[in-house]
This record gives C-alpha cells, structure tokens and sequence, in this order.
C-alpha cells in the first residue's frame, strides 16, 4: 500500500508543555479543542497561534470534516488509517474475467481489477507467438516473398492472385499477356523462317564465263554476258570474278545494267582476262 502522509486527527488528551506534538495531534486545553498545525513543544494552545488551530470551543468534541471545514474524517473502502494515524490507499481489487473499458465513476476495487486484467493479458501476449490457431508476434523474414523492397510486411490478400486488383493478380496477368505475346512473335517468326526456307529452297543459280576480255592499257570497259533469268524471277544477286590475267586488273558491276561487269586495267599494258559472272534469282 502507498503512503499519504498523516491525514486525520490523533487525540493526545489534555495539552502537557512537556510533550512535543506533531501535525494533526489534537488536545484539550482550557476546555477548547485545538490541532496542532506543525511540530511544537512548549507553546500553549491558543487562536492565531502559529502552532495551534480551534477547533472547538467549551468541549473535547472535533467537528466532522468537510470541504470547507476542517474536522475528522473516517476510512473509507478506498482509503484507510494506518496505526500511526496516516492515510494509505487500498489496493486490494476486484477480478475481472474479461478486457472491458474503464468507466468514469467506477469503485476503485473494479478500476484496479480493470487495470490488472489489461496488464495480465500484454504480458501474455508479449510471450505469444503468433501462428494459424493464435494471434501473437511475429517476425519479419528478409524474403522478398512476404516482404517489400523497404522491409514492410505485405498483407496476406497481395500474395493472392485469384483476388482481383491485388498486386499478385496484376503480377499474373502481366506474365499472362507477356506469354501470349512471346508466343505471337515465336509463331510470326516461325512464319518469317518457314517464308525465308521457302524462298531459299526456290534459289537458282547462273554462270557463265568469257575468256580473252581485252581492257586497254590503264583503260576501262563494261562486258555484259548472254544471260537470262524467267519473266516474272527476282534477282539476289549478281557476282563478277576474275578468274585468268587478274593481276592488276580491278572488277566491279555497273548496278544499273543487269549482267554487265565492268573493267579497270591500272597497268601500261594491255590485257586479256578471264571472268566469271555469276547470276542468283528466285521465281
């Protein structure tokens, strides 16, 4: 219990200059009740004092305390006198079963009981780990799972993809629409493959050679070869080499002219140089 101090009156009987008396000690003297207001030896009771103060006059009765008065008071169920006539507080309690909500008004008994209660069930729960039966503690994984990027936990129903708008279900639709549009691009180059196959498999081939071209010494000239391809056939591609005397000799094409290749002698004679034209087309 806690200690408040000395509150209510001791009766010391008939005042004595011989006896030292404390705050709150009352006595008789000249037939008027008096109360000591601090500690004194010596000074005999009487109004003004600085030790005394009236309390009655022609009796030993004390008047009961009010508000406004003083006077003696009584224990109460909340607060008590102890043997040295000072005031504790009680703080025995009544039980409770249940977490309820202090009332204004309510008796000290069930106001304490309320207060244990609450502190009862914290320090149980500080001991409780929290699992699928029991609501306790928990502790945060490092797993980019259950946790985001700063380390918060995420709420159950964001793990759920089933759920509509949760962050899993967004996730599982993107994944969704990004496998439905690889496949698109894997089966539209499929087809680009099956079409570049099917174009390759359809190439031809023509060569033809001419021998003894003369190019005039540090001159030029074009040679067109009697080649034909079918109407209607796209040409790839078209392919002059030299294949005899091709030293100091430079071969090219003319893109404007189909199946002519051009000449360059750098040297200060003449020369006669073998060429092979080759001829790469699809129908």
């Amino acid at each position: 219990m806690n200690d408040a101090g000395k509150i209510a009156f001791t009766p010391k009987g008939d005042y004595s200059s011989a006896v030292t008396y404390e705050y709150l000690d009352t006595v008789v003297y000249n037939g008027n009740a008096y109360a000591a207001l601090k500690t004194t030896t010596g000074n005999a009771p009487e109004e003004g004092s600085e030790y005394w103060t009236l309390l009655a006059r022609g009796g030993t009765s004390v008047p009961v305390a009010t508000e406004d008065t003083e006077g003696v008071v009584k224990a109460s169920d909340d607060i008590g006198v102890d043997s040295d006539a000072k005031m504790i507080l009680r703080t025995d309690f009544t039980e409770q079963k249940n977490l309820v909500e202090i009332e204004s008004g309510e008796s000290r008994k069930v106001f304490f009981g309320k207060i244990v209660k609450a502190v009862s069930e914290l320090i149980s729960h500080i001991n409780v780990k929290a699992s699928t039966s029991a609501t306790g503690h928990v502790k945060l994984s490092d797993s980019s799972a259950v946790t985001d990027s700063t380390g918060l936990a995420l709420p159950a129903t964001e793990k759920n993809a089933s759920i509509s708008g949760t962050m899993a279900n967004q996730i599982s639709e993107l994944n969704t629409n990004l496998t439905k549009t690889n496949q698109t691009v894997a089966g539209n180059l499929t087809k680009t493959n099956q079409a570049i196959a099917a174009k390759q498999n359809k190439l031809n081939l023509i060569s033809k050679s001419q021998g003894d071209i003369t190019v005039g010494a540090g001159a030029s000239r074009d040679f067109t070869f009697g080649i034909s391809v079918p109407a209607g056939a796209t040409i790839v591609a078209q392919i002059p080499i030299l294949v005899t005397n091709a030293v100091g000799i430079s071969i090219g094409r003319d893109v404007n002219k189909n199946f002519t290749a051009r000449l360059w002698n750098s040297t200060s004679s003449e020369k006669k140089v073998g060429v092979a034209y080759y001829v790469i087309y699809y129908v």
